[in-house]
């Protein structure tokens, strides 16, 4: 899976909780990946696929995923990831309420439209 694919697994998971999603652009898209819509709640989501890598969510991730959710009039702002988190990047993401979704590891494809 690259990095796009698992922008659009993302994007299921939201829909499959009743969201309308819309993908950005893969490049020069101000650090948000796509956006979740539901009502009123419009949701900034930021993917990283660091699963299979040493990367992690770290606290500059999060903080620079508040200033875009805030530049989006978003209601709220969503990390998504396969991988871990920094212990700062907690306690940034809980003093600001920001989301850090874990995917789970194991689903590793989209389902299959008809």
């Amino acid at each position: 899976m690259n990095p796009r694919q698992f922008e659009e697994l993302v994007c299921e998971h939201f829909r499959q909780q009743g969201y309308e999603t819309e993908l950005t652009t893969y490049s020069n898209d101000y650090g948000i990946d796509g956006f979740a819509i539901k009502g009123k709640e419009k949701i900034a989501i930021q993917s990283k696929m660091y699963g299979h890598t040493r990367r992690k969510i770290n606290r500059q991730m999060v903080m620079e995923l508040h200033g875009a959710k805030d530049f989006f009039d978003c209601s709220k702002a969503v990390i998504a990831t396969d991988g871990t988190s920094l212990p700062d990047a907690l306690t940034v993401a809980e003093k600001l309420k920001i989301e850090i979704l874990y995917l789970n590891k194991v689903q590793t494809s989209l389902p299959k439209r008809t």
